[in-house]
């Protein structure tokens, strides 16, 4: 999340089932260290679009600085894919109103999904069992996800 837009409420609610690392946690982690957080079985991931750093995503509600870049996060969702049964996959707070005039921050949405659309499904041929009747590498048989999501949050409040 941006800057100022966590009470002190929100963050409490958020750390009694979840682990939340500040961005500066993030920056200051392996991939390796990050991944060892995921837990391992089903997972539906949720991609808040102000994670990415202001510099890229002009095209959110909140952008802030100090975010996540295309590779970090590609890296993250690519390891996030292998170590997970993901069963879903959504991203949020994309605005493009508010994107520049060449589109930047559409375009990074764009890249960032067909990124992780590719994943499951390379991942679901290696699992075909764990398909539903229908067939499709889309549409798992899934019973009490875990979410992952990425959200660009600002130091703990004092």
């Amino acid at each position: 999340r941006g800057l100022g837009s966590s009470s002190r409420q929100d963050w409490q609610e958020a750390r009694k089932e979840n682990t939340v690392i500040t961005a500066k946690q993030f920056h200051a982690m392996s991939l390796s260290e990050l991944v060892e957080k995921i837990p391992e079985g089903k997972a539906y991931i949720t991609f808040d679009i102000d994670a990415y750093d202001i510099s890229l995503m002009p095209a959110t509600a909140a952008p802030s600085p100090g975010g996540l870049l295309y590779e970090e996060t590609t890296e993250l969702l690519t390891e996030i894919c292998k170590k997970a049964e993901v069963i879903g996959f959504d991203m949020v707070e994309t605005a493009p109103p508010y994107d520049t005039p060449g589109y930047t921050g559409c375009r990074l949405a764009a890249l960032t999904m067909l990124h992780i659309m590719g994943l499951p499904f390379s991942r679901a041929e290696k699992t075909a069992s764990s398909l539903s009747p229908i067939s499709s590498p889309w549409i798992p048989n899934c019973a009490a996800p875990s979410v992952i999501s990425a959200q660009l949050v600002p130091a703990s409040p004092s």
